[in-house]
């Protein structure tokens, strides 16, 4: 997976040279434009596009131009979705985070991970009604991507990618201490893991609401399978400005 480092505001610039390219050079691309990455790793920026009930890929070439990719993504309907890349099966071939809010029409979101196998895209459902999109992590630090995020119920949602395609829990990650600390998670919050204090490890950064205002925690990685709740790092950060 493709990480843009905070530290250099010139690459969100350069992601969006690329989509306006896309959009106004190459009048053949139809649709809203989802996501972004490498997806056929030649070190050009492809683009994830939804055109009504498809998620289609369109190639980057070294002359700047775009071109459909053989495969498409059938989403079942014309739904609004966003969508994330990471390689969620340690197999460096990219693979696609979809959500959307629940077709049912229950409050909350819904999300699919669909792992490129066999030239096709696999999918793997996520059984759960979320309160918001998943973010993608690497928790244990193999890796491999993992999804991070909140139930509609408030509670912790954590989910580790493996070679087997297969998702198996991570909340207990967040309690090595023995004592879980109640999260209540700030509604359309896009949680993140980045290294906020440089040493080369990333924290995981929650928005959570206290007294109806966005307050962060960061959490720190003590061991391969457990992170820790660190007040001191953030209070740190703010020092620095």
């Amino acid at each position: 997976m493709w990480w843009f480092s905070v530290k250099y505001p010139w690459s969100t610039l350069l992601i969006f040279y690329v989509i306006m390219h896309a959009i106004y050079v190459n009048g053949k691309l139809k649709g809203r434009i989802c996501a972004y990455g490498d997806i056929d790793r030649d070190l050009y920026t492809d683009i994830i596009v939804q055109d009504h009930d498809r998620l289609k890929i369109y190639f980057q070439n070294e002359n700047g131009e775009f071109f459909e990719a053989g495969q498409n993504i059938n989403l079942g309907s014309s739904h609004t979705v966003s969508c994330a890349v990471g390689d969620f099966n340690g197999d460096s071939v990219p693979d696609i985070l979809v959500s959307r809010k629940n077709s049912s029409g229950q409050k909350g979101y819904e999300s699919t991970v669909y792992i490129f196998s066999y030239n096709t895209y696999k999918p793997v459902h996520l059984n759960a009604t979320l309160l918001d999109e998943l973010s993608v992590m690497d928790v244990n630090g193999d890796g491999i991507s993992d999804v991070v995020g909140f139930l509609n119920n408030s509670s912790l949602f954590c989910q580790l990618g493996s070679a087997s395609e297969n998702f198996s829990s991570c909340e207990h990650f967040f309690n090595a201490s023995g004592k879980m600390p109640n999260i209540v998670p700030y509604e359309h919050f896009l949680h993140s893991f980045v290294d906020i204090n440089g040493d080369l490890s990333a924290e995981i950064i929650f928005g959570t609401e206290i007294n109806n205002r966005l307050k962060m925690q960061a959490w720190k990685r003590i061991s391969k399978y457990g992170f820790e709740l660190k007040i001191l790092i953030l209070f740190n950060l703010l020092l620095e400005f």
